[in-house]
């Protein structure tokens, strides 16, 4: 883990000086105990090897702490940087950047892995070399000596109240840090795995409604666009167009060159019509060789155009002998029917293509012309395809 630099710490904990001396009020740290603690500089910055050598001996007793300082080269680091504490701390110049070594002794501790508990006993034991030093030099002749060991030890508590505070800062500051993280992590995560959830969602709604041999919208959902399309012209009148096609000699592909075959012919009328038809047409395979088309705010003469374009592309193409039957149903704007009902007239009317193909091989497009909803017109009209396919059949 990468150590925070000090200009960050410093940002992040938002330690200004007024910060500093509001902490050492409330410690009770007054420029008396400042004064204490800078008359033992000296005597302290002379002692500290020794008291540096003592700390160590002692903490390498202890095989967690022992574990985490590993070798004789981390051990001269660190025992240089703990004779540079020791003077620091009798300096008398507690600002900024005393401040700043405190927070990245936090950072160090932190990065190596030493838990809290671990540096707080480290610290009581330093804590008592220290007073024990400072009691040493009062036992001293001088009367100078004697006053500011006196003071001293208590300053040096306060002092180290201090450190404690703003190490163990760094140690929350840092674990805070790491749970955001940590908690950004988890959301990115979230965030992806719903986006791969709604996406999956959205492709297996998408298969249930597709054909997946063409591409094409399934039957089932064929009605219920169908129902939608129709309500809409209802409602808002504008036309709306079916066309109804059925393969001319499908069967034949099926039965010279197998059902291979014939799958791959129906993908490419699926590829067809979809090259063919605007974005927002429907196109729909009803079923076996029967596919359907709503064209919602079109025209007879504009879904027969689109007719004709699809069998222009189509018959660019290899087709295997195919063709198409067609038959185009409009409703609106002025007469409207329900949606089985526009179904039966582009059925009767592809019925009535299929009739013509039987007689002259080829693409046949029969368009339905508004019927009348009144007279029983689509009656007799279904009555007569019925007879004119069968005397077909009868004469074939």
């Amino acid at each position: 883990m990468p150590i925070t630099g000090d200009h960050t710490l410093i940002d992040d904990f938002q330690i200004s000086e007024q910060e500093i001396v509001r902490r050492r009020d409330l410690l009770r740290l007054t420029d008396v105990d400042v004064a204490a603690l800078r008359a033992l500089h000296d005597e302290m910055r002379d002692a500290a090897p020794a008291i540096v050598v003592d700390f160590y001996r002692d903490l390498l007793n202890e095989p967690e702490i022992a574990s985490v300082i590993g070798d004789a080269g981390m051990l001269d680091h660190l025992g240089g940087t703990m004779r540079r504490y020791v003077v620091e701390l009798f300096s008398g110049d507690y600002g900024p950047a005393y401040v700043r070594s405190r927070l990245r002794i936090g950072a160090v501790h932190r990065r190596l892995g030493i838990a809290p508990y671990l540096y707080l006993s480290a610290v009581g034991r330093l804590q008592g070399l220290l007073e024990a030093a400072i009691e040493r030099i009062g036992r001293g002749a001088s009367a100078t000596a004697r006053q500011a060991a006196g003071s001293g030890r208590e300053a040096l508590r306060k002092l180290m109240l201090l450190d404690i505070q703003l190490v163990l800062d760094t140690y929350i500051h840092e674990h805070i840090r790491e749970v955001e993280r940590a908690r950004q992590e988890v959301q990115s995560y979230a965030a992806g795995l719903e986006d791969k959830v709604v996406e999956r969602t959205r492709q297996l709604y998408e298969a249930a409604r597709r054909d997946s041999l063409t591409g094409l919208y399934n039957q089932g959902y064929f009605y219920d666009l169908l129902h939608r399309e129709v309500s809409s012209s209802a409602r808002y009148r504008h036309p709306l167009s079916l066309v109804y096609i059925d393969l001319n000699d499908f069967k034949a592909v099926n039965d010279r060159h197998g059902h291979r075959t014939g799958d791959a012919t129906l993908a490419h009328v699926g590829k067809m019509i979809l090259a063919s038809i605007r974005a927002a047409d429907l196109p729909c395979r009803y079923g076996g060789d029967e596919f359907c088309l709503v064209l919602p705010h079109t025209r007879l003469s504009q879904a027969q155009e689109l007719c004709r374009r699809l069998i222009e592309n189509f018959d660019a193409t290899e087709t295997g002998g195919v063709t198409f039957s067609m038959g185009v149903a409009q409703i609106g704007p002025e007469h409207y029917a329900d949606a089985d009902t526009l179904v039966q007239w582009a059925d009767a009317r592809m019925y009535e293509a299929k009739l013509a193909s039987r007689i002259r091989p080829g693409h046949h497009i029969r368009p339905e012309w508004e019927p009348d909803l009144h007279s029983g017109r689509l009656d007799a009209e279904l009555a007569e395809v019925a007879e004119r396919i069968g005397r077909g059949a009868a004469a074939s």
